[in-house]
């Protein structure tokens, strides 16, 4: 499967033909290891830029991949055109090295190509890294994970990782309970090049949590964005740390049983957060797979604003088959 077959499967609705053509492009630029793929969409009438996401796991040989970029061919001048590149290759180098705590701790690497950087020369993705942690309390199981979560920061930003370090351990100490780091990552691929922490947090800890990590307003945000759609006791709650935590945070949702996307979809069309056309055609996608060896679904929806500031709303498709596996070996020419 090719990356332009993913993008023709999508819905007319939800993607611009721009977007189809400079996404089919990255194929060049995406590193072998591939276990999934998918697409974030904007819900918005008036949006329709969609980003691509792969992910990469060890199992397909993407530590070896990262580290040594080989191939496509394009890939292997990558690292010395584009200093971004070159720290991507770095955290791959840590992930294959059982040396450093990112070998052990993390399971699996999210690339993120925007739709802005699909249309560039060398397009840079974003990095997301999956941070596994140890089983209970928080003030007593440690932070090992921790570890890792810096070697990542430092090998895609260098000296500049030194900015962020002691937020990022704020962020960290300041668990308490079940809550746990899901992702750490590095948006590479916008000139801002943030740090974001992707939280899972109890409901009833949202408070304490962003007053001691040193932004009230973003747990104001929270509150605001839950009101909107239901949850559950946990909110998972993406956010970019820096000087100070920004205040602008994305709550991911996603129901406990595929047969309740319907009524989540109706009720942010009915809050003007989606289009209502764009809403029927996300609820298509699980069945649009080309063949039986391709498996779609609807991953999570993301709301994403701050206090006073308008409220996005973004849905994420993902597939994933024996046809990904396949990718890999066509990635490698």
């Amino acid at each position: 499967m090719r990356i332009d077959s993913l993008v023709s499967m999508l819905p007319a609705e939800l993607v611009h033909p721009a977007s189809v053509e400079s996404l089919s492009g990255l194929e060049h630029y995406i590193p072998m290891g591939i276990h999934s793929m998918g697409v974030e969409c904007r819900l918005a009438s008036v949006e329709s830029k969609v980003d691509l996401g792969i992910s990469l796991t060890p199992a397909r040989g993407a530590r070896e991949s990262l580290a040594t970029l080989r191939s496509p061919r394009r890939l292997r001048e990558a690292s010395a055109q584009d200093s971004r590149w070159l720290g991507i290759k770095r955290l791959g180098a840590c992930w294959r090295s059982p040396t450093f705590a990112v070998h052990r701790w993390a399971s699996f690497l999210f690339l993120e190509y925007d739709a802005e950087s699909a249309g560039k020369a060398l397009p840079v993705p974003s990095v997301f890294v999956a941070l596994d942690s140890p089983l209970g309390d928080a003030a007593t199981r440690g932070f090992p994970e921790l570890g890792a979560a810096l070697e990542v920061v430092t090998a895609l930003l260098g000296e500049a990782a030194d900015s962020v370090g002691d937020q990022i351990v704020r962020c960290f100490r300041a668990l308490r309970g079940q809550a746990r780091v899901l992702h750490i990552a590095v948006m590479l691929g916008r000139p801002e090049k943030s740090v974001r922490l992707s939280v899972l947090i109890p409901r009833d800890m949202v408070d304490s949590y962003f007053g001691q990590v040193g932004t009230p307003e973003a747990a104001e945000a929270v509150r605001m964005l839950t009101t909107v759609s239901a949850s559950g006791s946990f909110h998972q709650v993406d956010f970019d740390i820096g000087r100070p935590v920004d205040s602008r945070v994305g709550v991911n949702v996603r129901p406990q049983t595929s047969r309740e996307w319907p009524r989540l979809l109706d009720a942010l069309v009915g809050l003007g957060l989606s289009d209502p056309v764009k809403a029927a055609a996300v609820l298509s996608w699980p069945e649009t797979a080309s063949n039986s060896h391709l498996r779609n679904h609807i991953s999570h929806i993301k709301l994403a604003g701050g206090l006073k500031q308008r409220i996005e709303a973004k849905v994420y498709l993902g597939t994933t088959g024996e046809a990904i596996t396949r990718l890999n070996s066509i990635s490698g020419k």
